[in-house]
């Protein structure tokens, strides 16, 4: 009994070691909106400008100043800010994603920790219970120093496995996310928002291929007795490549779709490998199962058989296979409960292509 209990407090040991994921993503959408933020003020707005001379009448002596705006970078402006909401949105499902694929087990393990609780106070009262019945036995000499520690290392021991239990639950708890999602939906999710980043990257760029620029202001010209003249002007550029540079830049986001569907780190594949993990393991949980019925069963075999013999060691034995027999369903039903939960999982995330 006391071997195997140990080893239960081993496996919940290693179960405690929980992927953390911190909430960063507040923290990388603040930074990615404030350096959008830079780039959309310098963009969106008017500039001062001033030269000297006058190309059109070679006259070097006009000072001219004024305001001009930009209404392609006006545009460039905004699409500035649709950028950094998309690098955001595509952020936070990214992690979303990660966090939902990584927690699986966890919250299998969960659910097996619920189910095994109860039995496991069971067995801690059964221990408690054998204590005092090896010490009465011990007054009377029919116990020995040695089955009284035993009892209190029984004892010990499933106190240690509660404990463990319980922390690692509240450890568990504490990191997961709040709320279980589909992977199907969040991977999918997961590749617009990437191809959207790429679609609104390449319409930033394309939008600099053309111009209409609106300036106002004022000429004066010293040699002429400072005479100051208001004027206002429009300038148009357009770039001969501006048409196949937005045709390209329309096929961006469908390019950029099919390439994060195929990545080998990206979304898709990241829901694969979620679902191929989780099948490894139900098989595995399904072994450890058969095992621990194979336990239990030695276990009601043991049982079944001291309870014919009444000599005082054969009634230490029972106490001691009772425990294990504890131990062994407490073990089972957390098992079960773990196996429901990774078979709902599975059939909740698989899809025709899964």
């Amino acid at each position: 009994m006391k071997k195997t209990i140990k080893l239960f407090a081993l496996h919940l040991a290693v179960v405690a070691t929980v992927p953390a994921f911190a909430d960063e993503t507040k923290s990388f959408c603040d930074m990615t909106q404030a350096q959008a933020e830079v780039q959309k003020q310098l963009l969106g707005s008017a500039q001062l400008f001033a030269t000297s001379g006058n190309p059109a009448t070679g006259n070097s002596s006009t000072i001219t100043m004024g305001v001009s705006k930009s209404l392609s970078k006006h545009l460039q402006a905004r699409t500035t800010g649709e950028l950094a909401d998309a690098t955001c949105e595509a952020y936070r499902l990214d992690r979303k994603l990660a966090e939902q694929a990584d927690n699986v087990q966890q919250r299998g393990d969960l659910q097996a920790f619920a189910a095994m609780e109860p039995l496991l106070r069971r067995a801690l009262d059964l221990a408690n219970a054998n204590i005092d019945e090896e010490k009465a036995m011990r007054q009377v000499n029919a116990s020995t120093l040695m089955d009284v520690k035993a009892a209190y290392d029984a004892r010990d021991t499933l106190t240690t496995v509660l404990t463990t239990l319980q922390q690692t639950r509240s450890r568990i708890q504490n990191q997961l996310p709040e709320a279980e999602i589909p992977l199907r939906e969040l991977a999918q999710e997961d590749i617009a928002a990437k191809a959207e980043v790429a679609g609104e990257t390449s319409k930033l760029q394309a939008e600099s291929a053309w111009d209409v620029s609106i300036a106002g202001g004022a000429q004066t010209d010293p040699r002429e007795g400072g005479r100051t003249r208001p004027f206002v002007g429009v300038t148009v550029s357009y770039s001969f490549g501006a048409v196949a540079a937005n045709r390209a830049a329309s096929r961006v986001a469908g390019l950029a779709s099919k390439y994060v569907s195929e990545e080998r780190d990206g979304p898709e594949m990241q829901y694969r490998r979620a679902l191929v993990t989780a099948r490894g393991l139900i098989q595995a949980e399904e072994l450890i199962l058969q095992g621990l019925d194979q336990r239990k069963a030695l276990a009601d075999s043991t049982v079944q058989h001291l309870e014919a013999i009444q000599t005082d060691d054969a009634q230490r034995a029972l106490r001691q296979a009772r425990l294990e027999q504890l131990g062994a369903k407490a073990q089972i039903e957390g098992s079960q409960a773990r196996l429901g939960y990774l078979r709902g999982w599975l059939a909740r995330n698989t899809d025709s292509r899964g």
